[in-house]
């Protein structure tokens, strides 16, 4: 039988580990810097990591403006993930069919002349996806998963007449702490 005292002990001990765990602060990804922007004479881009209401980077926005009076195309087959220096394989985004991804046949994305070019995409090394078949409305879903920290973007690869045009986009994600 434990005395009052030992009682009031692991009490007090509780109590010190239930409150000390409402103070822990959560993780947050920042990224540095926030936006990356890259120009050249054909076009301007810009790649930002989005949270989309995680505490975490789960993919990016991606803008690229034409400043030709020609239409650009994104190789997406060749444009890559870069992760700490290397390659991280291709990006995924709404409307590519899985054929496409297995057959490595993604169609380019127009940008025409004067236009600006705006897409959310996420790394398919980094992708979950649902089932191709089934009932469910979860079916197919393509969810995206967690960037991790290091530096991180891509090498975006445009193509015009003939012409490849490469520029390398690349951020540093970073965790921080933030009070609860």
């Amino acid at each position: 039988m434990k005395t009052l005292q030992q009682k009031g002990f692991i009490i007090s001990l509780g109590l010190m580990f239930f409150l000390a765990g409402g103070c822990v602060p959560t993780m947050v990804s920042v990224s540095t810097p926030d936006i990356r922007n890259v120009e050249n004479d054909y076009f301007s881009a810009q790649l930002e990591p989005l949270p989309q209401g995680k505490n975490y980077f789960d993919r990016f926005r991606l803008a690229v403006t034409n400043k030709t009076s020609r239409d650009l195309e994104i190789d997406w087959n060749q444009t890559r993930y870069l992760y700490n220096g290397h390659d991280g394989g291709v990006f995924v985004f709404a409307g590519i069919a899985a054929v496409d991804l297995k057959n490595a046949t993604i169609p380019p994305g127009i940008i025409p002349a004067g236009q600006t070019f705006t897409e959310q995409i996420g790394p398919l090394e980094l992708v979950a996806r649902g089932p191709l078949g089934g009932k469910d409305a979860e079916a197919g879903k393509i969810t995206f998963g967690m960037i991790p920290s290091g530096e991180s973007g891509m090498l975006l690869v445009i193509r015009q007449n003939g012409k490849t045009l490469e520029e390398k986009i690349i951020v540093k994600i970073s965790q921080r702490e933030v009070p609860k």
